[in-house]
């Protein structure tokens, strides 16, 4: 039962480890100076769209979302109870 726990607690580690990187990434890269040099990767064609200020907003948004899950998996989330078993 020890070794079951301690594999849910490194799950959950990676798990928010891997909101709270995507989220910062996703939250503050499309305003950063990077931004530019990353879109030089990209077709012509969709360095317009995701130059637009509304589409780096968007994923600065889905950023937020992820910082926001990691709230709430941390703070309100409660851990499921089972019912003790019957005797």
């Amino acid at each position: 039962m020890r070794g079951v726990r301690w594999l849910r607690w490194l799950l959950i580690v990676l798990y928010v480890g891997y909101l709270v990187q995507v989220g910062l990434l996703m939250l503050f890269l499309p305003w950063s100076a990077a931004w530019p040099t990353l879109l030089l990767r990209v077709p012509p064609r969709l360095v317009t769209v995701l130059d637009d200020p509304a589409v780096r907003g968007i994923i600065s948004g889905l950023g937020l979302l992820h910082i926001l899950l990691v709230v709430f998996e941390l703070g309100i989330a409660r851990p499921v109870r089972r019912p003790p078993p019957a005797s």
